[in-house]
This record gives C-alpha cells, sequence and structure tokens, in this order.
C-alpha cells in the first residue's frame, strides 16, 4: 500500500491460476520465475506467496518474494521481507550474499555493502565472500574501496586465482592492460573450472583484450564466457524467452500503421503532471553519456534506468494474462481509468526513488531497455518527449556482445551473437516503424555528432527540450563522477569524451548477416555508410 497525497493507491496480488493447489510446490515456485521473466512481477509474488504459505519454513522464498515486491515498487513489503530474512540469517554468510544481491540489484546500495561485508565476516576462510566485496565496490565504481578490501586479503597471504583475478580488473580499471592480461590469465589458470569467476574473469581478460588490439583472442574469450554463463540452470530458463509485449511487437506496428491515434490519446494527457523526457535507444548506443550531458543542467532530474514503467505496467495488468490475451489489448481498454492510475503510480514511484528538488523541474527516465515498448509509453504518455539514442547498429551489436550484465529475458539475446544482431535490428525497426506514428514529439541523437562535438549537439538536445545549454553540461564527466552511475558504461562516462569506439565495428570481423535485409535498412534510415 502507498500513499500519494490524501489518496491511497492499492494494488491487489492477483489469482493465481484455477488448480494450483494441485500442482507440487516445485511447479508452483516454477511458475513463479516464469512469470518473473516474462516481466510478471504480480503474478510471480502470488506464486511465491503461495509456496510460502505452503512452506512457512523456507527462508529463501523471502527472498524471491521480496525480490517480487521490489520489482513491484512496494518497498515496505520488500524491506519487510529482507528484514525477516535477515533474523533468520544468523551466521550463514551465503544467506547474507543472497540478501546483499537483493539489495545490490535495486539500487539500495548502503544495505547491500552492510550484508556483503556481514558475509565477508561470518564466511571466514571461504575466499568468495572477500571477493564478493571486491567486486561490489569496483561494480559502483569505488575503487579506493576495492583495493583497500583487496590489499587486506593481500597481507593475509593470500594469492589464488581468484586474487589474481580480482587484481587483474582493478589493474585493467586503471589503465594498466598489460599487468591485467598477465593477472587475468594467471587468475584463469589457477582457479578451477567450474568457479563462477571463470565468466567474470574471461569477460575482463576479453575487454582488456580488445583495448590491446588483439581482438581475435578477445573474442575466443567472449565466446567462451558466454558458453559457461548458458550452462548455468538459472540462465536457461531465459534461454528464447520473449516477453509479451515483444512477442506481439510486429502485430502492434501493424495495427498502429493503419491507424491515427495521435488525438484520441492526446485527449487523456492530464496538465497536472510534470514535464517528462524519455532517455532511449538500443543500449550500449551512448545513452549513458547523454544522460549525463542533459542531467548537469539545473533543470533536469534524471532516474536511471529504475523499472519504473514496467512496474506502472503491472498495475494496469493487475492480473495474469488470458490464453490469447496481448498486453497491448489490456493497456489500450477503452476505459481510461486504469491509464491513469498506472500514470499515478509511476510518478509515485519516481518520486520514492529521489524526489526533484522543485515540483516542476522536468523529470528523464533513462532506460533504453524500454525502446521496444515504445507504443505503450506513447499509450500511458503521449505529451512525453522522446530522445532516442542513435549509434552505427554495428557498433551497438558488437558493444552489447562485449558487455557482462546479469541476465534477463532481454540481456539473453546478447548470449550468442546472431540473436545479438537479430535484436538489435528488431527493437531499431520498432522505433523507426512507430516514430512518426505516434503523438510523441521525438530527437534522435547520434553518438558520433555527440563525441565530435558536444556543444552545437548539446544544444540541440536542450532546444528541443527548450531548455537553455548550460556551460557545466560541457564538463559532464565532473557531473558523472559525483553520483552514482548504475550503467555498465560507469568507467566510460567518467573519463569524459572520446572517439575510439566509433566505427570499432571494422576490426573485429563478425559476420551481420543475421540481421539482413533489416540491418541494411537501417544503416539507411540513420544514415550510416555501408
Amino acid at each position: 500500500m502507498i500513499t500519494r497525497a490524501d489518496k491511497t493507491l492499492e494494488f491487489d496480488l492477483p489469482h493465481l491460476p484455477v488448480g494450483h493447489r494441485h500442482v507440487s510446490v516445485d511447479e508452483v515456485y516454477k511458475q513463479g520465475f516464469v512469470a518473473e521473466g516474462a516481466e510478471q512481477a504480480g503474478l510471480a509474488a502470488a506464486c511465491f506467496e503461495e509456496v510460502r504459505r505452503r512452506q512457512p519454513g523456507n527462508p529463501y522464498v523471502l527472498l524471491d518474494l521480496a525480490r517480487a515486491y521490489f520489482q513491484l515498487m512496494d518497498f515496505e513489503r520488500g524491506n519487510s521481507l529482507l528484514q525477516k530474512a535477515a533474523k533468520r540469517a544468523g551466521r550463514d554468510p551465503e544467506f547474507w550474499y543472497q540478501i546483499g544481491l537483493i539489495y545490490q540489484l535495486f539500487q539500495l546500495d548502503a544495505e547491500a555493502e552492510r550484508c556483503f561485508l556481514l558475509a565477508r565476516s561470518h564466511g571466514a576462510g571461504n575466499p568468495m565472500f572477500p571477493a564478493v566485496l571486491v567486486a561490489y565496490y569496483e561494480s559502483r565504481g569505488m575503487l579506493d574501496k576495492a583495493r583497500k578490501a583487496l590489499d587486506r586479503e593481500l597481507r593475509k597471504g593470500r594469492r589464488d586465482g581468484l586474487i589474481n583475478t580480482l587484481n587483474g580488473i582493478l589493474l585493467l580499471r586503471s589503465g594498466d592492460r598489460p599487468a591485467a592480461i598477465e593477472a587475468l590469465t594467471s587468475g584463469l589458470a589457477e582457479m578451477p573450472e567450474a568457479h563462477p569467476y571463470q565468466i567474470i574473469a574471461r569477460y575482463a581478460l576479453a575487454r582488456s583484450l580488445a583495448e590491446s588490439g588483439e581482438e581475435t583472442a578477445s573474442i575466443e574469450r567472449l565466446r567462451e564466457a558466454k558458453a559457461l554463463q548458458m550452462a548455468k540452470p538459472e540462465v536457461r530458463r531465459y534461454l528464447g524467452l520473449r516477453t509479451p509485449v515483444m512477442r506481439d511487437a510486429v502485430e502492434t506496428r501493424t495495427l498502429l500503421s493503419s491507424t491515427d491515434v495521435r488525438d484520441e490519446w492526446r485527449a487523456e494527457v492530464r496538465q497536472d503532471d510534470p514535464p517528462l523526457v524519455f532517455l532511449l535507444g538500443y543500449p550500449r548506443s551512448g545513452t549513458t553519456l547523454l544522460e549525463q550531458v542533459v542531467e548537469a543542467h539545473s533543470g533536469i532530474h534524471s532516474f536511471e534506468e529504475t523499472g519504473a514503467f514496467n512496474q506502472a505496467l503491472q498495475k494496469v495488468f493487475g492480473r495474469p494474462l488470458l490464453p490469447g490475451e496481448k498486453p497491448w489489448d489490456r493497456l489500450n481498454e477503452t476505459d481510461p481509468a486504469a491509464r491513469n492510475l498506472a500514470r499515478e503510480w509511476y510518478f509515485e514511484h519516481l518520486g520514492r526513488l529521489g524526489a526533484p528538488p522543485e515540483a516542476s523541474i522536468m523529470l528523464m527516465d533513462k532506460n533504453p531497455a524500454l525502446t521496444g515498448h515504445i507504443h505503450m509509453i506513447s499509450r500511458l504518455f503521449p505529451d512525453a518527449k522522446f530522445l532516442v539514442m542513435l549509434r552505427d547498429p554495428r557498433d551497438i551489436c558488437l558493444s552489447a556482445f562485449q558487455t557482462q550484465v546479469t541476465i534477463t529475458p532481454f540481456s539473453v539475446n546478447w548470449l550468442h551473437w546472431d540473436n545479438t544482431v537479430r535484436h538489435c535490428v528488431e527493437i531499431l525497426e520498432h522505433w523507426v516503424a512507430l516514430r512518426d506514428r505516434l503523438p510523441n514529439p521525438y530527437l534522435e541523437v547520434r553518438y558520433e555528432d555527440l563525441v565530435t562535438d558536444l556543444p552545437q549537439t548539446g544544444r540541440r538536445v536542450m532546444d528541443f527540450l527548450q531548455l537553455e545549454w548550460e556551460p557545466s553540461q560541457e564538463d559532464f564527466a565532473q557531473h558523472a563522477r559525483a553520483k552514482q552511475v548504475y550503467s555498465p558504461t560507469l568507467y566510460d562516462v567518467r573519463q569524459g569524451l572520446s572517439r575510439k569506439a566509433m566505427g570499432k565495428w571494422r576490426r573485429f570481423g563478425m559476420d551481420y548477416s543475421a540481421g539482413e535485409p533489416g540491418l541494411a535498412s537501417l544503416l539507411d534510415h540513420f544514415g550510416y555508410e555501408t
């Protein structure tokens, strides 16, 4: 239950499918994970609640429930469940580690750090938990803390494969590539084949090799890392899974191409909502860079990949989709009441993640993973502006393939090269097909223009947002260093502008034929040389 002003917003969990009481608890658990993977967090929570009812002594279901409620932005229940889990954790380092992962996933950094410190404290003798703490600090850009935590282990005399791997990652971050390659290679050789850091080390080594001009060896390490990921049970459940929204994307594009919806959708615009802009584009196209440039403006308050929009949709859907029922049909029902409530939930979610200093300030929701949901965003917010970051799709595909991320129904496409190319083309084709059919004003910004002429390109962006360019925006890297950035491009954006990533696809010799004929059409649409 969340209160906004004098109104209480409530969301009831959907009912489980008929007959659920006659299936095993393992099957209900599985249904919960499948629902979570399909972005139906309400149904996932309902399944996990049923597991909890049947297995009240199972502490791990508290973690699954907490994760589902956090996905629904119900922080009170999520935190309450994690507190109950913490009371059961005792001195179990693995359990503290699992609690910390949930806090980390939802950007609750102080709580995550505390749990990882407890895991290290209670896991004396287990080298994994000190490593988790080092890796956590590194992922958050806290290199001084990471080095201090690693040196603590070195002073104890640890010189194993895991320590070498972590040292290699920190050396890479400091810019010492030869030493990083040596340490990472040694770490891989010394760690058991089944060690979880075999994947992390290969990604780091692949990056080190790529930055050193050894492209072929870099791709070989990437393919090894991805093969190990695809063998993991928690990853296999995502393979081949398509979310309902993207599964029906082609049908939706066809429908909207034959219907003029702009006036009808604009009629629902609410005048009391704050000005809103969505920063979109396929991941690895430069959205983090543009976000830092724009948010350095005093009149912009940005939210980074919060999931607030997807969870507002949960409130619209409210119950699991019926057989044959499509998300778009549910969202586009004649009665606007559910959409109005979803808008309230959306702004409520953003406010809970960090209210802007002034009520009239422009809000920016940066989330490139929402680009495939562009029609859904437009239906709820037909007056919102769209900033869409473009980059040579061949560079986007390569950069996505090189990125180590938590596996989701979206990022699972990056485990196989041909899937990476096809997915990127599919999302960008969706944008091109709808960009002039939707009521929202939009501006496409080319990554290459931003890094070669920041002042001119930045002023064009601010003109679109009807704001004046401010001198502080040119020094966006200082702004990025002063705040927590959660994107995998954290370290890149803190270094400032660089042209080294432009046209890097030419050096790697990858086969892009899986994206044809759509790729050639996109290159033409966006003005890139073939």
